[in-house]
Parts: C-alpha cells; sequence; structure tokens
C-alpha cells in the first residue's frame, strides 16, 4: 500500500511539473499568431484571382464539392506533390492556396516551396472568411 501510495506521489509530482511548462506554450501562441498574421485576406484572395492568380482548394474532393470559391481547382493536400506540376506547370506562376481553417493550407504551402514554387500565398480558410462560395 505505501508503495503504490509512493508511485501516485511521483506521478502526480511529474505530470504537474510538465503543465507547468509556460514558456513553451507561449512560444507555441505566438508562432500560431504568427501564421495567423501570415494568412492572405479574404478580400485579397479574389483580388488576386481576378489579376490571373491560381486558387487551389486543398480540401478532399468531398469538401470541396460542398462549396468552393468561383474558379477554384481542388487538389487535396494528399496528392498535391505529384499532381500540382499538371496544373500549374510553371514554378513562378501566383499561386493562392486554401482550406477550411489554414491548417492543410500551410501544409500545402511547405510542399509547395520544397517544390520549388516561389509565388505561393496561404489564405484564410473557408471558416475564417465568409467567401461566396459555388458547387
Amino acid at each position: 500500500m505505501l508503495l503504490l501510495s509512493l508511485v501516485t506521489a511521483t506521478t502526480l509530482v511529474g505530470c504537474g511539473a510538465k503543465s507547468e511548462n509556460k514558456p513553451a506554450e507561449k512560444q507555441t501562441e505566438k508562432k500560431d499568431d504568427k501564421k495567423a498574421s501570415d494568412l492572405m485576406k479574404g478580400e485579397t484572395v479574389l483580388e488576386e484571382q481576378k489579376k490571373g492568380a491560381t486558387v487551389i482548394d486543398v480540401r478532399v474532393a468531398e469538401q470541396y464539392n460542398e462549396g468552393h470559391i468561383k474558379d477554384a481547382i481542388n487538389i487535396p493536400l494528399e496528392t498535391i506533390e505529384k499532381d500540382i506540376e499538371a496544373k500549374v506547370p510553371k514554378k513562378d506562376a501566383k499561386i493562392i492556396v486554401y482550406c477550411n481553417t489554414a491548417n492543410r493550407s500551410s501544409q500545402a504551402f511547405e510542399k509547395l516551396k520544397k517544390l520549388g514554387y516561389t509565388n505561393v500565398s496561404n489564405a484564410q480558410g473557408v471558416k475564417q472568411y465568409k467567401y461566396d462560395l459555388v458547387k
């Protein structure tokens, strides 16, 4: 019984110490805040699209079919590395990626940069900006 109490107390103290790691949490919050502020605003997406930017919805096909930005093409995050060159062969073309909350589009943004695309922007998601969506 004494051994069980000792193990329980040690576990609780250990867990408590981990949860008090406030500086790491603040760094994560700041990093996320920075990402949010780096997102292209919805109205800018539409302006850039009118100027010829390729807008890519990186959500799965089912989500795209439920409603997407007019004239946006669907290249899901899971296939963007293999499908992008067929849709956008020029590495310097203006590309704007978006999804629901900018999570998948952030990943797509990084993948496109690694593939050598030089003019890529990550936009506010459809849950962050009220786009006029079409089906």
